[in-house]
């Protein structure tokens, strides 16, 4: 009898269930045998053959080589794209450029607020954020509108940074 083909089984897993620990087990005979083509089969039983005789013949790969190289080292992160202010000037990104010395049209030296579509205000030395786009520059405040008197702090701004040369001005 032992001379016949038997049916292949690969343990594909294990449990334990009511204190009774188990192997999972496929069986070559498909998915209409046992529950849906697998059993519960007992182990840690007091034999060298296992139930069954699970552990005879039993094969499992064996690591022989050595393991892969690790990956290299992750690319850099992005620089994040500063805000620029002019051909000379930017901001850190998140910032907004407010200018802080202008003549007519011209703004000849920038400074960022520490916040991204901020208002630069008229004293050419705060800012405020988004939600409160009102500068109260007697309170030194920001406020929601101008009829509202809810208000935070108004920002100071920080220097720009020069991303090059120097700017000229004609002289007449």
């Amino acid at each position: 009898m032992w001379n016949q083909p038997r049916p292949r089984v690969v343990a594909v897993g294990y449990g334990t269930e009511n204190g009774v620990d188990y192997w999972v087990v496929r069986n070559s005979w498909g998915p209409t045998w046992g529950e849906s083509g697998y059993i519960r089969l007992e182990r840690n039983v007091n034999t060298s053959s296992g139930k069954c005789g699970i552990a005879q013949m039993a094969s499992y790969p064996i690591k022989s080589g050595s393991n892969p190289p690790n990956p290299g080292p992750s690319p850099p992160t992005p620089v994040k794209p500063q805000a620029v202010c002019d051909e000379y000037y930017s901001c850190p990104e998140g910032t907004t450029c407010c200018c802080v010395f202008q003549y007519g049209d011209y703004c000849f030296g920038w400074g960022c607020c520490p916040l991204p579509s901020a208002t630069c205000c008229d004293d050419h030395s705060s800012c405020c954020p988004p939600d409160y786009p009102v500068c109260d520059l007697n309170a030194g405040t920001c406020l929601m509108s101008k009829d509202n008197p809810v208000g935070v702090k108004a920002l100071r701004r920080g220097p720009a940074i020069r991303t090059r040369g120097h700017r000229q001005v004609d002289s007449y």
